[in-house]
């Protein structure tokens, strides 16, 4: 399993927002990029085209039976663990 992070906050914003919500998140093992793009809405349809835009977006991937699920809206641990289960088992 892979974990990408992709945030949309300036490249300023590395140090100071996201790589502490990555520590206090206690989020491992995980890919952190910044989407270095000046127009967002150019890749809402190579993400997902069933994506409107809204943050937070987690889209889920599963690369061997290439099924996906995206999901507009923020996650308790339970509720993200209960959504990556059928992915991974």
């Amino acid at each position: 399993m892979k974990v990408i992070l992709v945030s949309l906050d300036a490249v300023t914003s590395l140090k100071k927002k996201v790589e502490p919500f990555v520590a206090r998140k206690g989020i491992r093992a995980a890919q952190v990029l910044l989407l270095d793009e000046t127009d967002y809405n150019a890749w809402i349809d190579k993400v997902a085209p069933e994506w409107s835009g809204a943050l937070p977006f987690t889209l889920i991937i599963n690369m061997k039976s290439k099924i996906k699920k995206g999901f507009e809206r923020p996650f308790t641990e339970a509720e993200l663990v209960a959504e990556l289960d059928p992915f991974i088992n």
